[in-house]
């Protein structure tokens, strides 16, 4: 658990070239999140990308901060999920490693990028996940 707080901590100290505007308090966000999503589509610079094959990717979120990975209708992994107010994101973390971030959410729908692409140049593509309420 030390582990992943260093991860995230060193992850987050870094300039940022993405937006992010989730703007709830904890038990907000909690209430909202806390449900199952699925892989609904992905995006290249706002455009939508032809996928061959979409996975059947998907997570479930619990309260205690902890998360199942849904590939193909079975739970894969378990990781953890931390909310950052300050930054405006939630992180999502797989074997002490950070490898998502949502930057946005709704009711509907929240929006992840990888970690990389926090760092993304203006004029450089930018990708990006979209996951909707099942």
């Amino acid at each position: 658990m030390k582990k992943i707080i260093i991860i995230l901590i060193s992850l987050f100290a870094t300039s940022l070239a993405w937006s992010q505007d989730i703007t709830l308090d904890e038990k907000e966000l909690t209430t909202l999140f806390c449900k199952s999503w699925q892989m609904d589509s992905a995006m290249m610079d706002g455009k939508p990308m032809v996928q061959k094959e979409v996975k059947d990717l998907g997570f479930t979120f619990n309260k205690d901060f902890t998360f199942y990975l849904i590939e193909d209708g079975k739970a894969t992994s378990v990781g953890l999920w931390k909310y950052f107010p300050d930054k405006k994101w939630i992180a999502l973390a797989l074997y002490e490693k950070v490898s998502l971030i949502i930057t946005s959410i709704d009711e509907e729908k929240f929006i992840a990028v990888s970690p990389a692409q926090l760092e993304v140049k203006e004029g450089d593509k930018k990708m990006e996940v979209i996951f909707k309420a099942k």
